[in-house]
């Protein structure tokens, strides 16, 4: 019995050196999990109470349940754009591009493929949620592409500026308004602004001060001769000074609610037409000020330059147009109620199982799920220091129980050597 005993010994020392020595040759490894071997007493079926009430006989141990750490690594930031780490709860979801089998990774060195797909060292696709025009449009987890067509422009609809106008202004020389003639406006703000085929269209702002906290609006685009390249090719459309409106302040030098709001502000020939937003704008004191600068929301067309990841898992891309936070798509994060019940396929992957759970797929940065980062990486939770002191110890074990089975062996021949 005793030999068996030992034996057992033996066998769960040897598969403690075995896990040991994994950890250890993993300790390196990108969003490697380490792995625990829980070691347990063997009792034999005997039943029935001794007299000290101790019931059955040691029979050894026992070795043959594992279970991995699913503790944070640390995080290193690298040069790598297509580097992305997890800081806290979930896997990244990925597909076998031949089997279609989703598993899951916390390693997030990935690469693009041909094709446009993030993938893997192994060709595992990164699964998410695809865009279209910049807005997710997709509610199905599907692998990732990332598009290299010609992004296509984006017409001005909206203009802003935010300023403080002279309190002292005076009405200029000119009393008919010329956008030709710099004597018959106060000031003017110029806006470089798109039509709907990208072309750039110079839209100018002219403000008249015409009373006691009053100014008067003109607006301009150039060139003001446009030939229209849709509809009726190659009609020819003069664009001639427009009149906003008029913006005006109350006696604190503010404006009242919604009175800085203007429509129907025409930028081309095509029919394009944006609305004005002066809101916060202010009539104080002898200077004017821009208090933000004039801005436009429209983009010529461009080309994909490269992209980036933000800590919600957008993909975000950026164009020759300039054009800025363009979504490509989004990472889909997978959650598990119970993951140390995840089957580890090697390869740092792993699949769901009875055990750990459906995945609960979300995004990251949602609740419950980590957040992430970019040109970053999580390193192996396996701490090398602490497993060489481990290694040590499971080697005294082992050679303690190799000690056993000699001893039970020495006995056994001087057994045999009496009744021989």
């Amino acid at each position: 019995m005793s030999f068996a005993i030992g034996l057992s010994g033996l066998n769960a020392a040897s598969a403690n050196l075995k896990v040991i020595g994994d950890n250890i040759a993993n300790s390196d490894t990108k969003g490697f999990k380490q792995t625990y071997l829980d070691i347990q007493n063997v009792v034999s079926n005997t039943r029935g109470s001794s007299a000290n009430g101790v019931n059955g006989m040691a029979s050894g141990a026992d070795a043959t349940h594992k279970r991995q750490d699913f503790s944070q690594g640390t995080i290193t930031k690298t040069t790598n754009a297509l580097d992305i780490a997890l800081e806290g709860n979930g896997f990244f979801e990925v597909q076998n591009p031949v089997s279609k089998e989703v598993v899951y990774t916390r390693a997030g060195a990935f690469k693009e493929d041909s094709a446009g797909h993030l993938v893997t060292s192994n060709g595992h696709q990164l699964v998410g949620y695809q865009a279209t025009n910049g807005i997710i449009t997709s509610t199905i987890a599907a692998p990732l592409v990332i598009s290299y067509d010609t992004r296509l422009a984006t017409p001005t609809t909206e203009l802003t500026l935010k300023a403080n106008f002279q309190a002292n202004a005076t009405a200029p020389a000119t009393t008919t308004f010329d956008p030709a003639d710099s004597t018959s406006y106060n000031f003017k703000s110029p806006y470089a602004a798109y039509d709907s085929l990208g072309v750039k269209q110079n839209v100018n702002l002219y403000f008249v001060w015409s009373a006691a906290n009053t100014w008067d609006m003109y607006a301009t685009t150039e060139p003001a001769t446009q030939t229209s390249t849709t509809g009726t090719a190659g009609t020819t459309t003069t664009l001639v000074p427009q009149s906003v409106g008029s913006l005006t302040f109350g006696e604190d030098g503010t404006l009242a609610d919604g009175a800085g709001q203007f429509e129907g502000i025409t930028i081309d020939a095509l029919g394009g037409v944006a609305t004005l937003d002066m809101t916060g704008s202010t009539q104080q004191g002898t200077e004017l000020t821009y208090q933000v600068a004039s801005t436009q929301n429209g983009y010529t067309s461009g080309a994909l330059i490269n992209y980036s990841f933000d800590q919600y898992g957008n993909i975000i891309g950026n164009y020759t147009s300039g054009e800025p936070n363009v979504i490509l798509g989004q990472l889909a994060i997978a959650n598990f109620t119970a993951p140390t019940g995840l089957l580890d396929l090697g390869n740092n992957t792993w699949a769901a199982t009875a055990a750990s759970g459906d995945p609960i797929v979300g995004t990251a940065g949602a609740g419950g799920y980590g957040k992430l980062l970019g040109s970053a990486l999580e390193s192996s939770n396996a701490d090398q220091q602490v497993l060489l002191v481990s290694l040590l110890a499971a080697q005294r074990t082992y050679q303690a129980n190799a000690q056993v089975i000699q001893v039970e062996n020495q006995i056994a021949q001087s057994t045999l050597a009496m009744v021989g």
